[in-house]
């Protein structure tokens, strides 16, 4: 848990401005010093020049952003009354966008008021799987009094589940690569409730991403030893829009009972791939043959099973996407294919060479549509805005000699929302577009 404030943290002169218009992080540079007594994860009162009161907050000497907003009510200081009011607030948002009976994103870092903290609660056929990552010194203080809360919630609140009865694993996480900037080291999982290796076995359901489809699907994953919190859930609504798209291209072909290829980059478990064959299975009567492309052979092996029990024919190629796809001049043309590369720029001095990979990667992608086809490109990296890439697209587009109509631009799914005043918040843009030969 958090320390009691102890000490104040005072800003420059005229430095308070965009932390008052809403802005959560305050930057080293921005303070007038960072007093040695203050301890990584400490809350602190962030004052302006004159001393006044600005937000409450939690503090860390040794990261470029040393302080992160936890309230902006002078009253509102205990650390755990805000943890709970945040998670019951963040909860209810849920609720009202209908993702309770499916697994969803619970917390989304300074959206939902708790920077460093990332919940997300997973449906599994026996219950579920709560996943709290935390990223950052003060989201290691919050983390307990968020575990507390959530396991209060699986009681009697918005995560309880339909009809009760179910189990609630609650997980903490403390192994994203984000923790080195924060001077961090990388913790193993620990179980809070439940069981760890039971929840890390536990194939989770999510909804169908096909038009008006009832039940679940299920996905076969690792929520202990997977990527970030074991699973993506951000893509949701950019992938309901491709299984819409592929459906009515599979219905509108010459011949529309054929088997429809298709092509996913960076697949990890297969979340695209699973999705397209059951929408095109059920809405189509069109068998997918998926050929899923990681560097991960332990994820290739869960995109095998998740692709097979949606009713795809699957191929996996493990490989380094980024750095060897545009030798693989074997792999073939494809009906649809999917480019969902992990995050290619993680610091502002890799911007130019990340751009760089981005557009090749991307050229790559569209070059291996057949004459007719469908693409979705995706970005995950927060420090490439819209307008670059938009611009990497163009340029991608260009090299790969196809002629492309965008027709869908989408970002992160209403489980992950965006706060105005923080734009460092809306990182995920996806691209879909119809493609034809020059």
């Amino acid at each position: 848990m958090l320390s009691p404030v102890t000490m104040a943290l005072r800003l420059k002169k005229g430095e308070d401005r965009r932390v008052r218009q809403g802005h959560p992080w305050v930057f080293s540079n921005e303070v007038l010093e960072l007093p040695k007594a203050l301890k990584p994860g400490q809350m602190t009162e962030l004052q302006d020049a004159s001393g006044r009161f600005v937000a409450w907050g939690y503090v860390n000497p040794q990261s470029l952003i040393c302080f992160r907003v936890l309230s902006r009510n002078p009253d509102e200081s205990d650390p755990a009354a805000i943890v709970s009011a945040r998670i019951h607030r963040a909860l209810r948002l849920r609720q009202i966008l209908g993702a309770q009976p499916w697994s969803f994103r619970v917390c989304f870092g300074e959206a939902d008021g708790l920077p460093g903290l990332v919940i997300d609660r997973y449906r599994t056929e026996s219950g579920q799987v709560v996943i709290v990552q935390s990223q950052t010194a003060g989201a290691d203080g919050l983390a307990d009094a968020a575990l507390k809360a959530l396991s209060e919630e699986a009681r009697s609140g918005v995560l309880k589940l339909n009809g009760g009865g179910g189990k609630t694993h609650l997980i903490l996480r403390r192994d994203a690569g984000s923790r080195t900037r924060e001077g961090l080291e990388k913790l193993e999982p620990v179980a809070f409730e439940g069981d760890l290796v039971e929840a890390g076995r536990s194939a989770i359901l999510l909804k169908p991403a096909r038009g008006g489809g009832e039940g679940s699907l299920k996905f076969d994953v690792d929520l202990v030893g997977g990527q970030k919190t074991g699973f993506f859930l951000d893509q949701a609504a950019n992938i309901e829009r491709m299984a819409q798209s592929a459906v009515e291209f599979a219905r509108a072909r010459a011949n529309p009972k054929a088997e429809m290829k298709i092509l996913d980059l960076c697949s990890y478990v297969g979340q695209w791939g699973a999705q397209l064959s059951d929408a095109l299975k059920r809405d189509a009567g069109v068998t997918a043959h998926v050929t899923a492309v990681d560097a991960s052979e332990r994820a290739l092996e869960l995109a095998r099973i998740n692709v097979e029990r949606a009713g795809g024919k699957f191929t996996g190629l493990k490989m380094d996407v980024v750095e060897h796809l545009k030798d693989a001049r074997d792999l073939g043309m494809f009906d649809i294919v999917i480019c969902d590369p992990p995050a290619l720029i993680q610091s502002r001095k890799h911007i130019p060479v990340g751009k760089a990979a981005y557009v090749s990667l991307f050229a790559e992608a569209v070059r291996r549509v057949s004459s007719e086809g469908l693409v979705a490109l995706c970005s995950c990296s927060g420090l490439l805005g819209e307008e670059d890439f938009s611009e990497s697209v163009a340029r991608a587009t260009y090299k790969a000699q196809k002629q492309v109509s965008w027709i869908y631009r989408g970002g992160a799914a209403p489980d992950h929302p965006v706060a105005a005043e923080f734009p460092e918040g809306k990182y995920l843009k996806g691209w879909i577009g119809y493609v034809c030969s020059k």
